[in-house]
Order: C-alpha cells, then structure tokens, then sequence
C-alpha cells in the first residue's frame, strides 16, 4: 500500500508517468486474487453456522478495502489519462487552426493526410515545422514539374526533310495504282 502512495503522491498534475504493462499486469493479478479471497471468505462464512471469526471479519474488512483503494487508484489514473489524451487533443485542434489560418493555400485535408502518413519520417515535430516541411516539399514538386517542362520545351526539335522542296501532292482516292503510276510518268 505504501509503494502505491508513493507513486500516487510523486507524480505531479503537469507529468504524466505511464505504468509498464507488466506491472499494470502485476497489480490487476493482485485485484483479482483479493476479489477472488473477498469472495471464498464470504461463501465460507455463509456456510458456517457461526459466522466469520474477528480475525476473519477483520481480515475481509482489510482486503475489501485493499481492493476499493486499487480500484480507485486505476481508475483515477485512466481518468488522468483521458484527460491527458483530450488536452493534447484539443491542443493540437489548436495549433492547427492556427497555422492553417497563416497559410490558407493549403489544402487541410491533404495536410492532415501528410501529418498522418509522413510527418513522422520527420521525427517529432510540431505542426508549425510539419506545415513548414509540407510546404517545402510541395514547392519542390513544383519546382520540379516546372524544370522538366522547360527541359521539355528547349530540346531541338528534328530537322525536317531536306527532299521536301518539290513536292507534289496528288489526288489518288478511287485510282488503282497503274493509274496513279501513269499519272506520275507524265508528271515527270
């Protein structure tokens, strides 16, 4: 119980500490087994005619307030932690209105997609520095698709045919081809 109060007592509001799996583990086991003991006494009592002894009434007392304190605490620590995961919420909601208010050329849905997918190749950064990130990345695509277009549009074009200076066109549609070579022997 005094191991319990000592983590209860030297954490502060501000510093959220987690608890390892295994001592959560641990100490859920612990709950269970004095529920589990609350209740054998109790249905041995039950089928004694006497009843509970002092020793027995004062150790079901003892164990039943072992198990409400633990409770208590677990539940008091989920509380915290809800409350911890909505402030960060609410917080983050925040700054992100904030930061898209400053640059509303972008796109929210498509920010929140690169927040959600890529800002953790970044490592752990703000949203201000995701958004400054998500700029310079769509700035260098642009950048990019640009510099290929000017590519594009300077490379020579293909010379064209040096023969081409005498032609002649000719209307060969519904002609066989021993009229269409007649016809070009007499034009020759």
């Amino acid at each position: 119980m005094d191991e319990l109060d000592k983590d209860v007592t030297d954490s502060s509001p501000e510093e959220e500490k987690t608890v390892p799996y295994e001592r959560f583990k641990e100490v859920y086991g612990e709950v269970k087994t004095l529920k589990e003991e609350i209740a054998s006494i109790k249905q041995s009592a039950e089928t004694q005619s006497g009843g509970l002894t002092p020793a027995q009434k004062q150790e079901l007392e003892a164990k039943e307030y072992l198990a409400k304190m633990i409770d208590e605490r677990m539940s008091e620590s989920e509380a915290k932690k809800a409350k911890a995961a909505e402030e960060e919420q609410k917080n983050f909601e925040e700054e992100l209105k904030n930061v898209l208010e400053l640059n509303s050329s972008v796109d929210k849905d498509k920010f929140l997609n690169f927040l959600e997918n890529e800002a953790d190749e970044y490592g752990d950064i703000s949203v201000k520095g995701a958004m400054a990130i998500y700029k310079k990345l769509n700035d260098t695509s642009k950048e990019a698709q640009e510099t290929v277009k000017r590519n594009l549009a300077s490379k020579p074009k293909m010379p064209s045919s040096d023969g081409k200076g005498g032609e002649v066109t000719y209307d060969d549609k519904g002609k066989s081809f021993y009229q269409i070579a007649e016809e070009a022997k007499k034009s020759l």
